[in-house]
C-alpha cells in the first residue's frame, strides 16, 4: 500500500518503472498508425461501458 510520506513516491517508482520499461519495448515495434486504431478502440469500449453504466441508473465515477 502506497503512503503519503517520502517512501510512498519511491515505493511507486520501483514498482511502476519495470512496468513502463516493459511497455516501451513491447510497443516499440508497433506502427503509429495501430497505436491510434488501438486508442480509437479503447476510447469506444470506455464510452460503450459509460453508457451501460448510465443504463443502470449509476452515477459514472470520475
Amino acid at each position: 500500500m502506497l503512503r503519503n510520506d517520502e517512501s510512498g513516491p519511491a515505493t511507486a517508482r520501483l514498482f511502476f518503472r519495470p512496468l513502463n520499461e516493459n511497455t516501451r519495448v513491447a510497443l516499440a515495434g508497433l506502427p503509429d498508425a495501430d497505436l491510434t486504431a488501438t486508442h480509437k478502440v479503447f476510447a469506444a469500449l470506455i464510452d460503450a461501458l459509460r453508457c451501460f453504466q448510465d443504463e443502470l441508473g449509476e452515477a459514472p465515477k470520475p
